[in-house]
């Protein structure tokens, strides 16, 4: 009986081993799915050394960089126009025409307008060479009346002159002829009378002596001789004043006729006149040779057409041709305020549309600030042949200074102590080595929209969290999924 139970006991001792094994399963799988709920599970990054980049895509046009005005004589009148704005025309491509009767006209006229300038010139310079005639001929009568005037007048100065001199010497002579004051009885010729003779009264011999006395007739002489010394001087002086007015006035006519002509222009006025005329002529003639049809110069498009049919030409183009023989450039429109992520020189890509490949290392020539707050940006593309004009994009990135410790942006977190990462650490516990988190402050020092460049305790070996499952606590047990 007793060897009939045996086998029945090891039985139910399997059982109970295998219960246990299964209830120790089951405990470790709520214990895992305990752990997995209440520790969070993160992912790492380590900190790493670069530039930051910001992508910038901006769009617009590749069009060309020199325009080309088409212009047409003033007031003829468009009979056809050919083309209109965005047509892409060749060189030889008929533009518009002139209507022949109009412009048939305009040859008659400007042909009448040559001659009638011709006319005014040809008497304008008859006039101006009498003119001249008359100047000449009145600077050389007034150097003839001067030296007439200076003759007559030294003349007349001179003769004044030696008549004062002949007086002068007339009178010099006479004073030297001046007689004795007192007369001796023997100058006279008459004896003393005798002692004891009667003498004649004075009353009786006065008037004779007197009479008879040459010193009396030497100064009446000299009187006279004097009188005509002063009426000779004045008379000389008279002569010389003459002679000063006379050549004061002549000199002055004379000065008048040296003035040189007035300017006229008028001669030169309608030369040039008579040369545009020429020129517009000659301009017409060659339109009446073309059958009155303008066409293109250049390989373009048309930007703008300032005519329509049965309007007149003007001064203003008419036509506007962006010229495609010359180096294209793309103008794109930047949206934004502020400071712009790129500037000048900055290289990046270009995708025109209609072109198979991607344009490398195209570079910004130019940025302009808006009224409007947008930006134009200009890139020269000189050094691509095949480009053709269309809408294209440029996707340029500016980079910053390289920075030894960047992270994702996901790895910036923000506490009431300012900003900090969160950096994996490993403490040992009894079960062995445990991953916690720990705080590190960090300064930020730029960031894009992918990463932040920050200062702080924190190296490239550093694993830091980059995403958790849920909020993590200072020194608190995490558990990694992925590095």
């Amino acid at each position: 009986m007793k060897l009939k139970h045996i086998p029945i006991i090891k039985f139910q001792n399997c059982r109970v081993v295998l219960m246990f094994f299964i209830g120790m399963a089951a405990m470790s799988l709520l214990s895992r799915a305990a752990d997995s709920f209440l520790v969070p599970q993160v992912t790492t990054a380590s900190p790493e050394s670069m530039k930051l980049e910001y992508p910038t895509e901006i769009e617009g046009r590749i069009s060309a960089t020199e325009s080309r005005a088409i212009y047409c004589i003033e007031n003829l009148r468009v009979a056809h126009v050919e083309i209109k704005p965005n047509d892409m025309v060749k060189e030889g491509d008929l533009l518009f025409s002139i209507d022949k009767t109009d412009l048939e006209e305009k040859i008659q006229q400007a042909e009448q307008e040559s001659q009638k300038l011709s006319i005014q010139i040809k008497d304008l310079e008859q006039t101006r060479q009498a003119q001249a005639s008359q100047h000449i001929m009145a600077l050389r009568r007034a150097k003839e009346d001067y030296q007439d005037i200076s003759n007559s007048s030294n003349a007349a100065v001179d003769a004044a002159c030696r008549e004062l001199e002949q007086a002068k010497d007339a009178l010099s002579l006479h004073d030297s002829q001046k007689p004795q004051e007192s007369i001796t009885l023997e100058d006279t010729g008459t004896d003393a009378p005798e002692q004891g003779a009667p003498e004649t009264s004075g009353a009786s011999t006065a008037p004779m002596a007197e009479e008879e006395n040459p010193l009396n007739a030497w100064l009446q002489k000299r009187e006279e001789l004097a009188q005509a010394c002063l009426e000779k001087e004045k008379q000389y002086e008279e002569a010389v004043a003459a002679r000063k007015e006379s050549l004061k006035t002549a000199a002055r006519q004379l000065e008048d006729a040296s003035l040189p002509e007035a300017a006229d222009s008028s001669s030169s006025l309608l030369q040039l006149d008579q040369s545009n005329a020429a020129r517009t002529l000659q301009e017409l003639k060659a339109l009446s040779k073309a059958g009155g049809n303008v066409y293109s110069k250049y390989n373009g498009q048309v930007l703008s057409c300032n005519i329509s049919i049965g309007s007149a030409t003007s001064g203003e183009p008419a036509v506007l041709l962006a010229d495609f023989s010359q180096p294209l450039q793309f103008e794109g429109i930047l949206e934004g305020s502020g400071e712009f992520p790129i500037e000048e020189g900055a290289t990046g890509t270009l995708t025109a549309a209609g072109h198979a490949s991607v344009l490398e290392g195209v570079a910004v020539t130019g940025i302009s600030q808006e009224p409007d707050g947008t930006c134009q940006v200009t890139a020269a593309l000189d050094a691509y042949g095949d480009i053709t004009p269309g809408a294209a994009i440029l996707d340029v990135t500016k980079k910053s200074q390289r920075y030894p410790c960047c992270i994702p942006l996901s790895a910036l977190y923000s506490g009431e102590h300012g900003d900090f990462a969160i950096k994996v650490t490993e403490k040992p516990t009894i079960l062995g080595l445990q991953a916690t988190a720990e705080y590190v402050p960090i300064t930020i020092l730029e960031k894009n929209s992918a990463y932040a460049a920050v200062e702080g305790n924190l190296s490239s070996s550093d694993r830091i969290i980059t995403n958790a499952s849920k909020t993590i606590k200072e020194g608190e047990r995490i558990r990694i999924t992925e590095h």
